[in-house]
């Protein structure tokens, strides 16, 4: 059997599958969408006899702009994070806002879908982006050139997140 997705009536995606009677499986499809708002989308199944049954509606929204939020301790750390960031050619776009890691206390986090981290927050703040991530927001974390292998682990514990033993590559 075949199924194909298909969104705003084109086939973006199709895979191959095999199954007996009875069986049930799951599959992982990945596609293109090049357009933003609200996008209709259905999956549908060839070569199957019970037609009735062949097609699945979704209904999906692409935002225009996706909010992310850069904390640093030192801005130069984060100039290679803002080049990864701007990527020409894409339909959806980053609203990037840029602060210093000390401002994360005057900070509506929950306006971001996801913040990355160049250096160290103090505990307290670090308790703030812990809420941040137990309530669905995506965090990227990197030490910033300023950070020492302590201060990262303690954010990270803070975070409940498992802290490294070790540093690699030159220690200064």
């Amino acid at each position: 059997s075949v199924a194909s997705v298909f969104c705003i009536n084109e086939r973006v995606a199709q895979q191959s599958f095999t199954l007996s009677a009875g069986e049930s499986t799951q599959l992982k499809f990945e596609a293109p969408i090049n357009a933003t708002g609200f996008i209709e989308a259905f999956i549908e199944l060839e070569d199957d006899e019970i037609t009735r049954d062949n097609k699945r509606y979704i209904s999906l929204n692409i935002p225009d702009e996706i909010p992310v939020l850069i904390l640093y301790n030192n801005e130069s750390d984060i100039r290679f994070v803002e080049l990864a960031l701007n990527v020409p050619g894409t339909t959806t776009s980053l609203k990037i806002d840029k602060r210093n890691v000390n401002q994360i206390a005057s900070i509506n986090l929950s306006k971001y879908k996801a913040i990355v981290l160049c250096g160290h927050p103090s505990e307290q703040n670090a308790l703030k982006l812990k809420t941040f991530i137990n309530n669905g927001g995506g965090v990227l974390l990197a030490p910033g050139s300023e950070t020492s292998l302590q201060e990262f682990s303690s954010m990270l514990l803070t975070l409940g997140l498992k802290a490294p033993s070790s540093a690699v590559g030159q220690q200064d």
